[in-house]
């Protein structure tokens, strides 16, 4: 009994030893990984905080662009705008002089009778001047005849003095639409060549900015890459070590079963040889009491017959009160073969609960990692499509701008 529960001690504080060291190392392996996700976040915000950053100098470089070219757009608006007030006023001019009062349109029509009537009056005596004129001609015909050639040449000089005043306004005409068309072609051919060397500048500064662009494009692709490729790593040795750990794990459980297993055969053996030491003992005491008895019994022959009745009774007695005692000891030795039995399953249900505990918790702690990893990869990847679309989103913006600038 004592060297069986020596060794259930022993086991027992061996195991919480064991235990210890499981939790201290399963501590320690909690620590690490919380470390390593505390140096992820960190490498998420950064990245997250470059991204930024490249996104706001992208930003940046768009608004510079457009106050760049934003006042040659307002020039030219403003310009417009004026050419359309002026046409505006012109027309609201011409609406009001048309849109007269009564009395303004009475006297304007007077105004015009009485203008009429003076030219008509005057005509009426050019008219008389001239046949009065024409009678006297008639009346003497070599003041006429001189009058006539008079006219002729008069009329002579006046065609030679029209068609080269006409001849003068042609040439002229032909000099200013010359010098005015030289200078429409001079203004417009600078006009073409600034417009194609600002188109040629616009469209060589959006190939550099598409270049840099897709160069920090390909750079972000490469360290996502190398990042994905290291988280891989890093998850495919965590997986490895979670499932080395579990593998250690089940070979400590198979060696603590065999241990157990190892314990309770040699407790068995134990409890064996303390059976057939007591049998043993039973047996020799047994020995002694038939010998005994033997020799009661040849006492009793020689005793008295009332002395031997009672001598008898009290033999009867004593065996009967030893083999009470013989079957107490035997049914005690079976209640702490049972109990000690039933602390070893009960100790053998506990640590099967410990361990199904523990081998749930490596479960969860896994599964969690893994839920944590792929959560963390949804979100870069989700992150990478945002910032694609957003410099999608640019370059189309900044395409669209040029595009706009190229056909004003």
């Amino acid at each position: 009994m004592g060297l069986s529960r020596r060794a259930a001690v022993v086991g027992a504080i061996h195991e919480q030893k064991l235990l210890r060291q499981r939790e201290a190392y399963l501590a320690a392996a909690k620590a690490v990984l919380a470390e390593r996700l505390q140096l992820q976040h960190t490498a998420q915000v950064s990245k997250r905080r470059e991204d930024a950053a490249a996104g706001a100098t992208l930003r940046r470089r768009v608004l510079e662009l457009r106050q760049r070219f934003s006042p040659r757009l307002e020039e030219r608006r403003c310009k417009l705008k004026a050419l359309l007030d002026n046409e505006h006023a012109e027309a609201e001019t011409a609406l009001q002089q048309l849109q007269d009062n009564a009395p303004t349109r009475e006297k304007a029509i007077l105004q015009r009778a009485t203008a009429l009537k003076q030219k008509h009056d005057q005509q009426r005596d050019k008219e008389d001047e001239r046949l009065l004129a024409l009678r006297l001609k008639q009346e003497r015909g070599d003041l006429r005849l001189q009058e006539h050639k008079q006219l002729v040449e008069e009329m002579l000089a006046a065609n030679a003095m029209q068609i080269a005043s006409k001849q003068k306004q042609q040439e002229e005409r032909a000099e200013e639409e010359k010098v005015f068309h030289a200078l429409w072609t001079e203004s417009l051919n600078e006009k073409r060549l600034r417009e194609r060397r600002d188109i040629n500048a616009s469209i060589k500064k959006t190939e550099q900015t598409k270049a840099a662009l897709l160069e920090q494009i390909c750079k972000r692709e490469e360290k996502r890459q190398e990042e994905l490729a290291r988280l891989r790593i890093e998850n495919e040795e965590e997986i490895r070590r979670l499932q080395e750990e579990a593998q250690a794990a089940a070979e400590q459980r198979q060696q603590q079963q065999a241990d157990a297993i190892q314990r309770r055969r040699e407790m068995d053996l134990v409890l064996a040889e303390q059976l057939e030491e007591r049998s043993r003992r039973q047996l020799e005491d047994a020995e002694l009491e038939r010998s005994g008895t033997t020799g009661a019994s040849h006492r009793l022959r020689s005793l008295t017959p009332s002395f031997r009745s009672s001598a008898v009774n009290l033999l009867v007695l004593m065996q009967q009160e030893k083999q009470r005692q013989v079957q107490e000891l035997q049914e005690f030795d079976a209640f702490c073969i049972k109990e000690q039995l039933a602390q070893e399953e009960r100790k053998e249900f506990e640590r099967a609960e410990a361990d199904a505990a523990r081998r749930q918790k490596e479960l969860a702690v896994a599964a969690e990692c893994r839920e944590q990893i792929k959560r963390r990869e949804a979100s870069k990847a989700a992150l990478e499509c945002e910032k694609a679309l957003e410099r999608a989103q640019g370059i189309e913006a900044l395409e669209q701008y040029h595009a706009s600038l190229r056909q004003e």
